[in-house]
């Protein structure tokens, strides 16, 4: 999995990945009620915003010590309990789990 991983300045990638955080954090922040207002804020496409949201995060004031981890799981008993145990494993502390429902 952590194969998956890269970390890269951001000074190498194009311009849209930070505007995805951008448009995030406004929303987050609500300093923008809908994803329409958020990325005309920053000048990226919805299309854009919702290809990447999922996959581009910065890392937290504590980096190594804080992160935000995402996953699309299927629909079977056990899987999430087995992802946590995992992390229990490790000694890692867990502060929130969101769930959305699937689209």
């Amino acid at each position: 999995m952590i194969k998956d991983y890269l970390i890269v300045n951001k000074k190498i990638l194009p311009d849209y990945y930070s505007k995805v955080v951008e448009a995030r954090i406004l929303m987050e922040s609500s300093q923008c009620k809908s994803v329409s207002d958020a990325v005309k804020k920053v000048g990226i496409s919805r299309s854009t915003y919702y290809k990447y949201k999922d996959y581009i995060f910065t890392p937290s004031e504590n980096y190594g010590r804080k992160f935000t981890l995402s996953f699309k799981l299927d629909d079977q008993p056990g899987i999430l309990s087995n992802i946590l145990n995992i992390l229990r494993d490790h000694q890692t502390s867990i502060i929130t789990i969101s769930t959305r429902p699937p689209l």
